[in-house]
């Protein structure tokens, strides 16, 4: 009979299996450290554009610190401005004003016609309002005229106009109302 030679492959085969196993565990560890190193270079990729990010963020907020800053002087700036303009018409106003009453005189003596007196002066926001003495009617229709014409006077109203005895003489006294035409001289008082 024959011998029949008998051979073990069960040790070969565990050792295929084991060389297979190790292979494996070589791939997926090889996988593994790839992932890993994708995921690293992935976070490194992300750090370097939050870093970059954090200093656009602290370069703005800077530049903004500054801006408020500069919008503060601004502010200031413009209320400095306010005030000096503000300084400047109350000087311009103060300037007009030196030379009204001189200026309410000088016109009132051009417009008063020969037959007209006058008593008192009174001005106010709208006008002046005058009383005076008159020889007769036509004075005071003259003197109304040289009002209408004039640059500083405009509307003249007569409000009263009455007989009376002045010493020996008859006279008519009235009161008259002018308004303002010069914007120079408008709502200022106290001649």
């Amino acid at each position: 009979m024959h011998d029949l030679i008998r051979i073990n492959l069960l040790p070969y085969r565990e050792a295929l299996r084991a060389e297979k196993n190790r292979q494996a565990v070589v791939v997926l560890v090889g996988i593994l450290l790839i992932a890993a190193m994708i995921y690293y270079g992935i976070f490194q990729i992300f750090s370097a554009q939050v870093a970059a990010k954090d200093q656009q963020i602290q370069y703005l907020q800077t530049v903004s610190r500054q801006l408020k800053a500069e919008m503060t002087t601004i502010v200031d700036l413009r209320k400095k401005r306010a005030a000096l303009i503000a300084r400047e018409g109350l000087i311009a106003h103060l300037q007009d004003q030196r030379n009204q009453a001189v200026q309410v005189f000088n016109e009132m003596v051009q417009l008063t016609p020969p037959g007209v007196f006058l008593t008192t002066l009174r001005t106010s926001q709208q006008g002046l309002t005058v009383n005076g003495y008159a020889e007769g009617n036509a004075d005071v229709a003259a003197f109304m005229r040289h009002i209408q014409k004039s640059a500083v006077f405009s509307h003249p109203v007569l409000n009263i106009i009455s007989r009376f005895q002045l010493g020996h003489e008859p006279v008519n006294r009235f009161t008259l109302h002018m308004r303002w035409r010069s914007p120079s001289i408008t709502g200022k008082k106290g001649l």
